[in-house]
């Protein structure tokens, strides 16, 4: 019964026997949010930067929000390209990422 729900989990197919087509529709809906929400983002950022009156807690709180947003959005074009590119690995082939992370 266990290797039934490991074979199940985990299958013996190489990667060659997938679709493309999933991996493909999440890569073009990754670069799609990109696209849409760091303008949206940056317009929103300045808008609750530039406001003239004192910073109060929730102009703080739309502030990070739009912030971490952002940095959300950018973080997500990784993946996106590992999977448009046959879910090819696209940081770890650069050895200034593994000087990074030393």
């Amino acid at each position: 019964m266990a290797t039934l729900y490991r074979d199940f989990l985990f299958p013996k197919t190489s990667p060659s026997q997938f679709s493309g087509t999933p991996d493909f529709f999440l890569g073009a809906t990754i670069i799609l949010c990109f696209v849409i929400g760091v303008p949206a983002n940056l317009v929103s950022f300045k808008f609750f930067v530039s406001k003239p009156k004192p910073k109060d807690l929730p102009t703080c709180i739309y502030i990070l929000i739009t912030v971490t947003d952002i940095v959300i959005c950018t973080l997500t074009l990784v993946p996106a390209g590992s999977y448009l590119n046959n879910r090819s690995p696209q940081l770890s082939r650069n050895s200034e990422v593994y000087a990074i992370w030393r």
